[in-house]
């Protein structure tokens, strides 16, 4: 769902692709040097998307299949588990486990049609932005292949994951991915 003929890679940290799927328009993925330089691009470009203060969208309500109302933003994790309960800071500080915070993830659907994904993830301290040009549930199944499937040498992945984080049933609210 990620077809790379349509990606190029601009900068040593940066991939940039245009129509990589009929359902995204375009993707930006950036690594940064630390967890807080990702958490401060990942709130400025939150920001930027809905004109408000990150605090007044950070844990406002999980992301999924069915369209945000209009705007969602939480933690995620490899299980399909997102929780509202942890912080951007908690995150950037590197002290939940990937088990049950892998990064974050903001969703919003315009009223002109677009869907923005913007998500995290710890593990190599990634940045993903995505732009998407069909139905929120086609951008947001994008989402859920092409996130599941980006790893890091020697960092967590999705064959690493059991299907129930142990400490997840009591973390927060959950929605099926």
């Amino acid at each position: 769902m990620l077809r790379m003929s349509a990606c190029a890679q601009p900068a040593t940290a940066l991939v940039q692709c245009t129509g990589p799927d009929p359902a995204i328009a375009s993707v930006t993925f950036a690594t940064y040097p630390s967890l807080a330089a990702l958490y401060s691009k990942y709130q400025e470009i939150v920001g930027n998307l809905t004109g408000k203060s990150f605090g007044s969208v950070e844990n406002r309500h999980v992301c999924g299949s069915l369209a945000p109302d209009p705007t969602a933003e939480s933690t995620w994790n490899h299980s399909d588990q997102y929780f509202t309960k942890y912080s951007v800071a908690q995150l950037a500080s590197g002290r939940p486990s990937t088990d049950v915070a892998m990064g974050r993830v903001f969703c919003e659907q315009t009223q002109t049609g677009s869907e923005y994904i913007v998500w995290t993830q710890d593990s190599g301290r990634l940045l993903g932005y995505a732009t998407g040009t069909a139905s929120h549930e086609q951008v947001w199944n994008w989402f859920v292949a092409v996130h599941h499937n980006i790893t890091f040498p020697g960092q967590p992945g999705m064959a690493g994951m059991r299907t129930s984080p142990s400490t997840a049933a009591s973390a927060g609210s959950t929605v099926p991915g």
